[in-house]
């Protein structure tokens, strides 16, 4: 580009650039940075390093109009965004290039320009602006609540009242909530000498229906322009105060409105956080169905719902988009192609964009108006290191319009906190992260060796401002007088007794725990490490011990538990219980090691044994008391005996196993030999479980 600059930048931020058929007016706001690392440089033949941070402003349309372009490095690669309209709310943003940058904003104004030369004009004036409202523009149904002009959605406002002069008759249009047929949409009513038509889903149907009422007449007039759409200043004014512009993606042939972005630290979401909201229309089924898919990110999952008739028909949920499309597609086959992420919206090079700048972002002094952009900054910097009831965002507002743009930080956020608030370092940090972010600069003329004190401005171009800091530090009119490092003699004193009171005490609970627990949790852990040389975890000790006995208290004995022994009584219930043949046989040769007494084996299980015990003696053994008798090796189930006596197992077993093989070997047909093993199998159990039952005693004492 061959032409002269015209500038005595930095001392004026105006820069004037002429050529021979052109001039150009540019404003510098910010000169940005050259980081060294990842910096980057424009295209051949001229190679100029690209700044971070940088932010001009120039004009357009015969000086009318007026965008800001700022350059920011996302990802290690420089972002290119071109903001414009009222209060530079519309943008648009390319990662290739400026000339790219400036392409996508020129394209739809020039297109916008061509329809606007072809359109009929109508005289319209807005009457009402009308109003947001989020549950409408920005929530499930809000694609519905905005329309595209010229690559850019506009709102439309709720209550919102437009006047048209047509064929000497005025007609007002009002935009009302919900028709007949769809209670979450924009409906629109047209008045006109005292008549009012209906509820009509577009401003098309509701003028046209009017103007033949009136007039008999079968003219016909498009909406968007009766309504004033393409009127420059009426979308100006719509416009003002949205928290979010929404926009529009192409994934396929699928349409996906953004609605609201959230941004986390998330890298499995992309970097997108709660409040995200897209949407798309979809039909499925067999018939079909046109079908609203609402998707959202919450704090701890994301869902899908499916709207029919404005009505939600399903809904799923997961912890991220893949998850959640993955329970989608077990119910419905549809959209198979592409993954979570994508149908989200996530991955699309638009919403990145849009969500690197949402992630670093900063403003300049004209926009902390905007109190939403700066509560998000306040939310990114500040939020999680000072508490909510500071009036930060009055503090920055009462310095933007006090007439000095310098200010002292530590003294003019004293004001701000209450007396005797202990600031912390990191809590120092945050509020110069902010300062920064919202466009202030650090203009201190002398090291922190000279003074803790820190000098900021507001002002756009803070040259002029830190020159006069420095003329009036060079010529020692600026107080850098050093805060004292002496402290009260008295206050030297107590530090010295308390450590010499540690000093002669033994280490523990009884000794230097007990001392230092008298001032624990009245100093800071910084301030007793300092004056004290103690460890952290002594500090941390005593201030437990003094909320477990008070400061300096002699500490609380705790109280001896004492368990009780089972009586005598319960023990020789215990014991005749199991000194019934009923409930075990007693092992005629095999002992207990530890007790040496003879091994009992039980004849039923414990279970049954405990309900039987229970039964007999109601007052006796709990039953966790009950099993733990149990425990050992002396009292044994028949299945964990271990070893046979000699005539268990001589009569009970290998009688029976000599007889099995017997029939093996000497009938040879199976039908006959499986009936003889069957009947040997039933008199070695009736041997085994119910003989013993069938015995009767006689008066001599013998069995029959």
């Amino acid at each position: 580009m061959n032409g002269k600059e015209i500038s005595n930048y930095p001392e004026n931020s105006n820069i004037v650039w002429k050529d021979n058929k052109c001039t150009f007016y540019y404003k510098v706001i910010r000169a940005g940075i050259y980081p060294k690392d990842i910096l980057c440089y424009t295209k051949k033949p001229t190679s100029y390093s690209i700044p971070h941070g940088y932010v001009i402003q120039t004009t357009w349309n015969r000086n009318t109009c007026t965008v800001q372009c700022s350059i920011n490095y996302v990802n290690d690669k420089p972002t290119y965004v071109v903001k414009f309209g009222n209060n530079f709310s519309n943008q648009v943003v390319s990662s290739k290039s400026p000339s790219d940058a400036t392409t996508l904003f020129h394209n739809p104004l020039k297109t916008a320009f061509i329809t606007m030369n072809k359109c009929k004009k109508y005289d319209v004036s807005l009457i009402k602006v009308g109003k947001l409202d989020e549950e409408l523009h920005f929530g499930a149904f809000g694609r519905f609540w905005w329309k595209s002009r010229d690559n850019i959605l506009y709102p439309i406002r709720l209550e919102m009242k437009t006047l048209v002069t047509l064929n000497k008759t005025h007609f007002i249009i009002t935009v009302v909530k919900g028709t007949s047929v769809a209670a979450f949409q924009p409906g629109y009513i047209c008045e006109a000498n005292g008549i009012t038509s209906s509820v009509y889903d577009t401003p098309s149907g509701a003028i046209n229906f009017l103007y033949h009422i009136l007039f008999s007449s079968k003219t016909r007039f498009s909406g968007p322009l009766i309504c004033g759409f393409n009127d420059k200043e009426i979308n100006k004014r719509i416009l003002d105060d949205i928290p979010f512009q929404p926009f529009t993606i192409m994934v396929g042939n699928l349409q996906i409105f953004i609605g609201m972005i959230g941004v986390s630290d998330q890298e499995n979401l992309g970097y997108v956080g709660p409040g995200y909201l897209s949407s798309f229309i979809y039909r499925v089924g067999e018939e079909k169905i046109r079908t609203l898919f609402v998707q959202q990110i919450h704090q701890r999952h994301c869902s899908v719902a499916l709207y029919q008739d404005e009505r939600i028909k399903l809904k799923y949920s997961g912890k991220n988009p893949v998850e959640v499309w993955k329970e989608v597609w077990k119910k419905i086959e549809v959209l198979q192609n592409w993954d979570g992420k994508t149908l989200f919206g996530i991955n699309h090079e638009k919403t990145q964009n849009l969500v690197n700048i949402l992630r670093t972002p900063s403003c300049t002094i004209n926009e902390w108006n905007n109190e939403i952009m700066m509560t998000q900054l306040y939310k990114q910097h500040l939020y999680k290191f000072t508490p909510a009831s500071i009036p930060w965002y009055e503090f920055l507002l009462n310095w933007k319009e006090y007439k000095c743009n310098i200010i002292e930080l530590y003294s003019a956020l004293e004001n701000i906190y209450p007396e005797e608030y202990q600031f912390k370092e990191r809590e120092f940090r945050a509020w110069k992260a902010l300062l920064r972010s919202v466009g202030c600069t650090n203009i201190t003329p002398f090291d922190k060796d000279k003074s803790d004190k820190e000098f900021w401005t507001k002002a756009e171009n803070p040259i002029d401002d830190k020159h006069v800091l420095i003329y009036l530090y060079e010529n020692n009119f600026l107080d850098m007088s050093l805060p004292d490092d002496n402290p009260n003699p008295i206050v030297n004193k107590f530090w010295s007794c308390f450590n010499e009171s540690l000093k002669v005490n033994k280490k523990g609970i009884d000794g230097k725990r007990r001392i230092l627990s008298i001032i624990a949790d009245d100093f800071s852990y910084e301030e007793i490490r300092t004056n004290l040389l103690v460890a952290p975890t002594t500090i941390f000790d005593a201030r437990k011990y003094a909320r477990l006995n008070g400061p300096g208290a002699k500490q609380i004995e705790k109280p001896i538990r004492t368990v009780a022994k089972l009586s005598q009584e319960k023990l020789e219930q215990f014991s005749i219980f199991f000194e019934d043949k009923a409930n075990v046989i007693m092992s005629s040769y095999k002992s207990d090691a530890k007790t040496q007494l003879p091994v009992l084996y039980l004849k039923n299980t414990k279970k049954a044994l405990w309900e039987k015990f229970q039964e007999t003696y109601p007052n006796g053994l709990k039953r966790t008391t009950f099993y733990c008798q149990l425990e050992g090796n002396r009292y044994q189930y028949r299945e964990d005996m271990g070893g046979l006596c000699a005539i268990c197992n001589t009569y009970g077993y290998e009688v029976f196993g000599y007889l099995k093989n017997l029939i093996q070997k000497e009938v040879s047909l199976m039908e006959i030999q499986n009936n003889f093993i069957q009947r040997a199998e039933n008199l070695q159990r009736y041997l085994k479980k119910s003989y013993e039952q069938k015995f009767t005693i006689s008066e001599n004492g013998t069995t029959r």
